[in-house]
């Protein structure tokens, strides 16, 4: 099943730091320097990918790491194609609005306009909900590699009722923008992507980017990994043909490269493709992702407002295999794009860091040991207790005790940055989204750094649980990231 990457509660805070910059501002080659080092040693954690980053309209790094196909010895490169799994949506929603600019329609028309029999308890749902995930529309209604054709698409999810009413919550959806994708084939009268390359692709210069026009040499096509199994390329699954089904098609499964995603960026900056009427329609924080309203969504991005005041539009994905993430900070004209082929070490891992660099805020060099440890193990460190409360924690629901593991187990600094219902809220959305989980292994990443996969007992999800502490003792967690995972087999 396709995923977009969820952070149930993300704490970041200077407390441990193995590498921090200098306060004088470092120059491009500085930067690029860390940058190397960093990568380096996640390529000695299994890291494999591509990575570009860019600042004031250059180029500081851009790199292939690690294999692209492990069995010919074909090496990752920035030319290296790979599938960027949700990323598509920007894709798609910058294809509705080429439409709004072609006077073809307008975000604010009904679904009922383009697709013929929407029933009653649909009749209410507008463009925008589809791009904002706000129409109700469950996650999905089939795999992503299900065969199934436009018309039983359509009419399966027409009959599925809505999980809450058009326009009440953000409900993160891939049905909403497969189903903008037949609006964009309804109306357009090609296939969704052929209008994306003819309007969207070219005039960018993106020639490696779609389903199959560009029909890539195989050994540019980057296979995907998970425990040394090679899962290889969403080229090599079933496939309606020259794209895939429709339950992956609009919402994910486009393949592309950092170079060419860093030409959509450009892209994005100038008015060539889309005007900037339209761009500000894309890039307004129309409905929250979250009760805490620290982020929003757009039209195919999410929005953020970074701890230095600026805007921060990105997006990500993958499909438990691959994985990528694009961070555009508009006002620091920044972007970061980093691509991974390896299950075990997703993009948004790395993407993170190279924030930190960027923008000289601290950030960890791995050290290069990564020790499984038994549950005994577990129960005689002081970070392995911190870690078995924190699932126990994920396990009830009951708020003093909560209460009370955030002020045994959070470390003193992250307590005065948050409130204390921030807290709450921020382990009770793991208490939904995961529940009681069982642990299926537990890696010690470096002297205060702990990964935990772990499996929801409720919906059969794999987890990566990430916590880093203070270095030094009572090594209290500093942060605790949560990302979905491939299973371990």
């Amino acid at each position: 099943m396709k995923f977009r990457h969820v952070q149930f509660f993300l704490i970041f805070m200077p407390v441990m730091v193995l590498f921090s910059c200098s306060p004088e501002k470092d120059n491009s080659s500085a930067i690029a320097g860390k940058i190397h080092e960093y990568i380096a040693a996640m390529e000695k954690q299994s890291y494999a990918g591509a990575i570009l980053v860019a600042q004031n309209g250059s180029v500081l790094y851009k790199q292939g790491i690690g294999m692209a196909i492990r069995s010919t010895n074909t090496p990752n490169t920035p030319r290296t194609v790979f599938t960027i799994g949700s990323i598509t949506k920007q894709f798609t929603a910058a294809a509705i609005l080429k439409l709004q600019m072609m006077n073809k329609l307008h975000v604010t028309d009904h679904i009922s306009t383009y697709i013929p029999n929407v029933p009653d308890d649909k009749q209410d749902i507008t463009i925008h909900h589809l791009l904002t995930h706000s129409a109700g529309f469950a996650s999905a209604i089939g795999g992503d590699f299900s065969p199934i054709s436009r018309d039983d698409f359509v009419a399966n999810v027409m009959k599925a009722p809505l999980v809450s009413p058009p326009g009440q919550r953000y409900l993160y959806s891939n049905i909403g923008y497969s189903l903008l994708g037949i609006i964009i084939e309804n109306i357009s009268g090609q296939r969704y992507e052929q209008f994306l390359n003819q309007y969207l692709f070219t005039p960018a210069g993106m020639t490696s980017t779609g389903y199959s026009i560009p029909n890539w040499d195989s050994d540019i096509v980057a296979h995907g990994y998970t425990q040394n199994r090679d899962w290889g390329t969403l080229l090599d699954k079933p496939w309606d043909g020259n794209a895939p089904y429709w339950h992956l098609r609009a919402n994910g499964g486009i393949l592309s490269t950092v170079e060419d995603m860093y030409k959509w960026h450009l892209a994005l900056l100038g008015t060539k493709i889309l005007s900037d009427e339209v761009k500000q329609m894309m890039f307004t924080p129309h409905i929250s992702e979250g009760p805490e309203g620290r982020s929003y969504y757009g039209y195919g991005w999410a929005i953020f407002t970074t701890p230095r005041n600026t805007r921060l539009v990105a997006h990500n994905g993958g499909n438990r295999i691959f994985s990528a993430d694009m961070m555009r900070f508009l006002d620091d004209d920044v972007v970061i794009i980093v691509f991974s082929n390896v299950a075990e070490q997703p993009a948004w891992k790395i993407s993170k860091t190279l924030s930190n660099i960027v923008f000289h805020e601290p950030y960890d060099v791995p050290s290069g040991k990564r020790e499984v440890l038994t549950f005994q193990q577990l129960t005689k460190s002081p970070t392995g207790k911190r870690a078995l409360s924190l699932l126990h924690i994920y396990s009830i629901t009951d708020t003093d005790t909560t209460r009370q593991f955030i002020q045994d187990n959070l470390a003193p600094a992250v307590i005065r940055k948050y409130t204390l219902p921030e807290l709450l809220g921020f382990l009770q959305q793991d208490q939904q989204g995961l529940g009681t989980c069982n642990l299926r292994r537990a890696v010690q990443t470096g002297t205060a750094t702990l990964e935990l996969t772990v499996q929801s007992q409720k919906s059969g999800d794999w987890w990566l649980i990430t916590l880093r502490f203070e270095p030094d003792p009572p090594h209290r967690i500093v942060r605790i990231d949560v990302d979905d995972t491939a299973p371990i087999q």
